[in-house]
């Protein structure tokens, strides 16, 4: 009995990440985030960062999105997405203004960047 609750439990979790992984996979190109955070000059996977972003302020290059946990965001927690995406601030306190447009998203839920970050 009790294995079968755990299968059960395995199954349901499995499900529930795999919507949330297919919430995030449509709220990123809903939101744009492919757009500026891959590189089109074909130097690297998507959300993989490296794109030049030539502003009035100076160039600037977005940040990899990827998993990887050296070079992306795979070390980061839940916090520090949120506290990125939501508030503009990476988890060592800079701001990413003037670049990165976060106001578009202080009002999204935490569900919802939470989605986007898996």
């Amino acid at each position: 009995m009790a294995a079968a609750l755990f299968l059960f439990g395995a199954v349901a979790v499995r499900a529930q990440n795999a919507d949330q992984v297919a919430r995030g996979e449509y709220l990123v190109r809903a939101g744009g985030c492919i757009s500026c955070h891959t590189d089109h000059a074909g130097k690297g996977p998507q959300l993989a960062g490296g794109r030049a972003l030539d502003t009035p302020f100076g160039i600037f290059y977005s940040p990899n999105l990827t998993p990887d946990r050296a070079t992306g965001i795979g070390a980061w927690s839940d916090a520090d997405f949120i506290q990125a995406l939501k508030h503009g601030k990476r988890p060592d306190g800079a701001l990413y203004f003037p670049v990165f447009p976060y106001p578009t998203y202080t009002r999204m839920t935490d569900a919802d960047a939470l989605a986007i970050k898996a």
